[in-house]
């Protein structure tokens, strides 16, 4: 049985896989300009949203791609043009090199975090779980404004002043909620030279220059070890650039899902 999420649309097959802590409604902003030339499937995460954890196995990469790579098969796709933010866009790039991409665009992938930069990432989540959890009230009252949700959201989003009520108060209950946020983090968070090998389709890295959980500093490294990789700087764009700006978020899917 496919994982709980969300499908729609005609075309080639896409899948859109979403980042820690999160699950599939992060992708609803640029939903009606992908469904309209692709069959979409935006399933949540094992651990995430509605998706139950991992049974019995450590949430890595491997273990996390192996559950995405059952969910291509129930739905009868060989392969798929891949889109992934954060963890999604790690995984994404995993599922490539297993052979199941017809074209991968990462927004922000997890994968190459050096030094220092995982305890600065890690910290981040950590303390946004932590809130999330024990300060649900304040939280959620803070969802209810502006100046709650830029200072909610700030580190997630580049441009928190635009998400709404509804958008806010989601993430704020699926990053609490989620069983599986700190088993993943520590499962997945040490990656600092993802294997590459073999990628040959076509692959596009988008790093926000607002981005303060992963910097934009990586990127650069997955164009080295990927060298035919198209490398975008998205300005004034967030973790989660497609809340920020879903039109250009769309454009660079497309640019890349259709050559």
């Amino acid at each position: 049985m496919p994982l709980p999420g969300f499908r729609a649309g005609a075309g080639e097959p896409m899948l859109l896989l979403h980042g820690l802590g999160m699950c599939w409604q992060v992708w609803q902003p640029v939903l009606p300009p992908l469904t309209e030339r692709f069959d979409v499937s935006a399933p949540d995460v094992p651990g995430f949203g509605t998706a139950a954890p991992l049974a019995g196995r450590e949430p890595s990469p491997e273990a996390l791609a192996d559950a995405i790579e059952r969910h291509l098969d129930d739905l009868g796709w060989e392969d798929a043009h891949l889109v992934g933010n954060s963890l999604g866009g790690h995984l994404a790039l995993v599922l490539a090199r297993r052979g199941r991409a017809r074209s991968v665009t990462a927004f922000s992938p997890g994968g190459m975090v050096h030094g220092w930069e995982k305890a600065w990432a890690r910290g981040m989540l950590r303390t946004q779980y932590h809130v999330s959890r024990l300060l649900r009230p304040l939280v959620e009252a803070g969802c209810r404004t502006g100046v709650g949700r830029t200072m909610l959201f700030g580190q997630v989003v580049g441009r928190p002043w635009l998400l709404t009520e509804e958008e806010s108060l989601r993430m704020a209950r699926v990053f609490g909620d989620s069983p599986a946020v700190l088993a993943t983090l520590e499962a997945t968070g040490h990656f600092e030279d993802a294997d590459l090998t073999g990628i040959d389709v076509p692959v596009t890295v988008a790093w926000g220059t607002r981005d303060i959980i992963l910097l934009p500093r990586q990127g650069p490294r997955f164009k080295r070890a990927l060298p035919h990789a198209r490398l975008v700087e998205l300005d004034g764009l967030g973790h989660t650039p497609m809340t920020d700006d879903p039109a250009t978020v769309a454009h660079v899917i497309l640019a890349t899902a259709e050559g």
